[in-house]
């Protein structure tokens, strides 16, 4: 019986007993008066019994997304440095160098953001000065504003804000276009998104956002993304932020930020085996999901009675 007060509570049957003042409660002269659906003892053992195999496969799941996010880890420490090279790709006679980013292969390059981006005007650039976008500016639909919200998985989407093709033609130097980087300037520091092809033609950066357009003739901006997300490259987001007041970066630190460089075969290849292994991720992160979706609705039905398991 208590493990289904737990599970009754969950699916908010005791919500209408709780007292909503400063720290929502549930009084013991409320709860006593709380109505319990009670079906027999082997029903509902039948019934923790099934909801209980739910929440295994869940922590099952759980522990699984979490090794293979280790997994990746591990291997973007080895493929981001050079300490493995794929095949194909191995030098004869393989040295090392000491550089700003760690020691990397003879054969790659240190290179700073401001080299690696395209040789053109507003290559890197962050978002309009706060009076030239305001909320008054969003429309129903438009070109979409990139914010902090849109930047939680490693393509920018979801939830946008939009703005009117006339207003983002008057901010066209803040424009970001399929396979740009972009960067939090403040706000959540860390967070690294790009900009997914087949998406929108175009989006504007917010406020609180920076763009970088790569030489893709060069770099590949899913490579350089995998390396600002890899933990070497979150340490040096966060090490040469501003920390007086709210922490926040810049365009000139953005520019200096650094990436090992391998030659642009090596670092499609070294891209796209990390990128499997997001893909990997995600599709157990929507599997969970999906499982933790479908145990809510069987505490709904089997917990009111609704679905009898005996």
């Amino acid at each position: 019986m208590v493990a289904l007060l737990q599970r009754w509570s969950q699916i908010g049957l005791l919500d209408n007993y709780v007292t909503q003042t400063s720290i929502a409660h549930l009084p013991r002269e409320k709860f006593l008066q709380v109505p319990i659906p009670c079906p027999s003892l082997p029903e509902q053992q039948a019934i923790a019994a099934a909801l209980s195999d739910a929440d295994a496969l869940l922590d099952g799941l759980d522990r699984l997304i979490a090794k293979k996010r280790d997994l990746k880890q591990a291997t973007m420490q080895q493929l981001l440095t050079g300490q493995t090279r794929l095949p194909g790709f191995s030098s004869m006679n393989p040295g090392y160098k000491q550089t700003e980013v760690g020691v990397i292969p003879e054969d790659w390059d240190c290179a700073p953001i401001r080299d690696a981006a395209m040789n053109r005007d507003n290559a890197i650039v962050g978002g309009p000065f706060g009076s030239d976008l305001v909320s008054a500016d969003y429309v129903i639909a438009g070109v979409p504003v990139i914010r902090g919200q849109n930047m939680s998985a490693g393509l920018v989407s979801s939830d946008f804000v939009f703005v009117s093709l006339r207003k983002a033609k008057s901010l066209s130097a803040n424009l970001a276009y399929p396979s740009d980087l972009i960067f939090t300037q403040r706000g959540t520091l860390g967070q690294v998104s790009m900009v997914p092809i087949g998406g929108f033609e175009c989006y504007l950066v917010s406020q609180s956002q920076m763009k970088v357009s790569l030489n893709r003739t060069r770099h590949d901006p899913s490579f350089v993304y995998q390396y600002f997300v890899s933990r070497a490259g979150q340490k040096q987001i966060i090490d040469s932020a501003i920390q007086t007041g709210v922490p926040h970066t810049n365009l000139g630190i953005l520019r200096a930020y650094r990436f090992p460089a391998p030659p642009l075969p090596e670092q499609q290849a070294i891209a796209a085996v990390l990128s499997d292994m997001d893909a990997e991720i995600a599709a157990l992160e929507a599997r969970r999901d999906k499982t933790r979706n479908l145990k809510q609705a069987m505490m709904q039905e089997l917990l009111t009675g609704r679905t009898r398991l005996i």
